[in-house]
């Protein structure tokens, strides 16, 4: 339905609606005019500049111009750019034999026959340099670009025509046109992360150094070479006998493939099922084909911008049943000596067959990183699963080659943090692109604030959450681990009310082991009061989604002895009852505290001040 230009604003401002939104639709529509005219001048007057050039440059000129620019980028240029990369190096860069380039040349023989537009445009184009620029802000209509020499700052439009695709960090060499308080880039550009910026601006600075002149001349007297340094990432200035300290290298490992005849896969099965440490990842129906892990290191990830969490583990190896065929596969030889010493004691039921040793070769930056994860919560995206295994928090003390082997930290100590920043730039930047290209949309960025607030570095503004993102990694024990029981276990558990379903949950075997230390040959009231008191824990526990110990804070506290607990009863609890559960209590969390290393004494103590004062 049309609203009358009279009528109330829709918004809700109480104004009429001529006087608010319509005048705000014609703004909107007016920018719009005035970009298209700006952006169909600016390809009319290419067009002129281009048959000018045409016409005062023969076909043998041109030929000779467009072997110069390829000799000088060495053909790195992908080929669907280099052509239009080469006009716009000799229409705006390439000095010819007059000493002019070629806009100041157009401009100074066609000064009087352009329209005003077209006069103004042209003259702002002879004064245009091109410039490194990083992107360091983003917002909805607009990116903010940042000059990597001057500190100088671009807003450019964030639509496809300025910028095909968003990415943190992100940059280009470019030439940026001021237009209406905006700036649109002229002519082609190509983007790339931030390590490319940083290791183009560090090989211009030698140049500056060697020829003496300011980056600004720098930059157009050497375009060609800078432009194919920053697209390929090739140094282009080096002598052929020096590395740079920027250029890739590889490593090598070795993969481990251990082969067994399998005599009796149900006792096989039988025996993966029964161990903490191997995790069954797939099994079919007829127990024809199993994948196992060989998991340990169980941690949970939480993150405020995540609903629920993810639990993994650090995989030592992978190991496949199939066809009567057991094949065992890890990086470290280690773990593969320790699996045959394991697999002697199968003897009747697994035979050895082979060994294979492979060598593989990796970038200097790959990691062989195997995890077994699994979101806990509901619509938790499938990336965290990226974010979990790729986490930095762990990772602050790893040597880093790129850096003669300098840990972020050691970078930060030693000065060199701009360097420590080049790398976490990137590494956001691969991360964004990653899950990009995987799943299309991006709505919540990968936490590298949390890692930058420790090295105490500059924070992101393209991580989702801003400076309030908070994650952390809570190690735990593994959450669904398996519960093999001798028959007078049994009964223990059962008089802790906790049930098959339960026995697997993490509490579940340090309430029994906490009972029968606490129990074995007291009194029958002692017995009495930690059975009572253990099982209304484990009935409430129950209730929670916890995965260990450290994850019950003062709030879990406060709230089991303020709630929880007198909510088991409908009738009031005695002070009695009450005594013999807080007791209970204060002894398990000493025992926790002890096995664990975690809090849950000092939590108690400043619950039950809260809750019973």
């Amino acid at each position: 339905m049309s609203i009358s230009r009279n009528e109330p604003c829709p918004c809700g401002s109480g104004k009429k609606y001529k006087k608010c939104c319509l005048q705000k639709e014609n703004i909107i529509q007016l920018d719009h005019v005035k970009e298209e005219k700006f952006l169909q001048q600016k390809h009319n007057l290419v067009i002129k500049l281009n048959d000018f050039l045409e016409k005062k440059l023969s076909l043998n000129e041109i030929y000779h111009l467009q072997s110069e620019f390829k000799q000088r980028t060495k053909r790195l240029l992908p080929k669907n750019v280099e052509t239009s990369f080469f006009q716009f190096w000799h229409y705006f860069f390439h000095r010819f034999e007059n000493g002019l380039r070629g806009i100041e040349w157009f401009y100074q023989e066609n000064e009087s026959r352009l329209s005003q537009e077209e006069r103004e445009m042209a003259k702002t184009w002879t004064i245009l340099t091109p410039r490194l620029l990083q992107a360091v802000k983003k917002e909805e209509k607009e990116i903010l670009f940042e000059d990597i020499f001057t500190k100088e700052q671009f807003p450019v439009p964030n639509n496809e025509s300025n910028v095909p695709s968003f990415t943190p960090w992100f940059s280009t060499f470019a030439v940026p046109e001021p237009f209406q308080g905006k700036h649109y880039f002229n002519g082609v550009r190509q983007f790339n992360g931030p390590a490319a910026v940083d290791f183009t601006s560090k090989k211009i600075k030698q140049l500056m150094e060697e020829k003496g002149q300011d980056h600004k001349q720098i930059l157009v007297d050497y375009f060609p070479e800078i432009l194919a340094q920053f697209i390929s990432n090739e140094d282009l200035f080096k002598k052929e006998d020096e590395r740079d300290e920027f250029e890739e290298v590889s490593h090598e490992i070795y993969q481990f493939t251990l082969h067994y005849n399998v005599l009796d896969q149900q006792e096989v099965i039988n025996f993966f099922s029964k161990q903490e440490e191997f995790v069954i990842d797939e099994l079919d129906e007829k127990d024809t084909h199993l994948q196992i892990s060989w998991a340990k290191n169980w941690s949970r990830y939480v993150d405020s911008e995540m609903d629920g969490s993810v639990i993994f583990a650090e995989v030592l190896a992978s190991i496949s049943i199939k066809d009567g065929a057991l094949t065992f596969v890890s990086f470290d030889e280690k773990h593969v000596r320790e699996f045959e010493a394991r697999m002697k004691d199968l003897t009747s039921i697994l035979s050895f067959k082979d060994e294979a040793i492979d060598l593989l070769t990796l970038p200097i930056n790959a990691q062989v990183k195997n995890m077994l994860i699994k979101l806990d919560g509901d619509n938790i995206p499938e990336y965290f699963g990226l974010y979990v295994q790729h986490d930095l928090s762990s990772e602050l003390d790893t040597s880093i080659p790129l850096y003669n082997n300098s840990s972020l930290r050691e970078l930060v100590r030693i000065g060199q943090g701009d360097d420590a920043q080049t790398w976490l730039k990137q590494t956001e930047y691969n991360m964004y692109l990653q899950v990009l290209n995987r799943y299309e949309k991006v709505d919540v960025t990968a936490d590298f604030n949390s890692v930058r607030k420790e090295l105490g570095l500059p924070l992101s503004p393209f991580v989702t959450g801003g400076e309030n993102r908070q994650s952390s990694i809570i190690p735990i024990e593994r959450p669904d681990k398996p519960v093999v029981l001798v028959e007078e276990d049994i009964s223990d558990y059962e008089e802790l009310g906790l049930s098959a379903e339960t026995m697997k949950q993490f509490y579940a075997a340090d309430l029994v082991n906490f009972y029968e230390e606490k129990t074995n040959g007291k009194a029958e009231n002692t017995v009495r009061k930690y059975r009572n008191s253990l099982m209304d824990l484990s009935i409430i526990l129950k209730q929670k989604s916890l995965s260990s110990w450290a994850e019950l804070d003062e709030s879990f506290w406060k709230q089991l002895f303020a709630e929880d607990f007198p909510g088991l009863y409908e009738s009031a609890i005695s002070k009695t009852h009450q005594n013999e559960f807080l007791s209970t209590m204060n002894a398990l969390a000493k025992w926790i505290d002890g096995k664990y290393d975690t809090n849950c004494a000092a939590y108690i103590k400043k619950a039950r001040e809260l809750v019973l004062r």
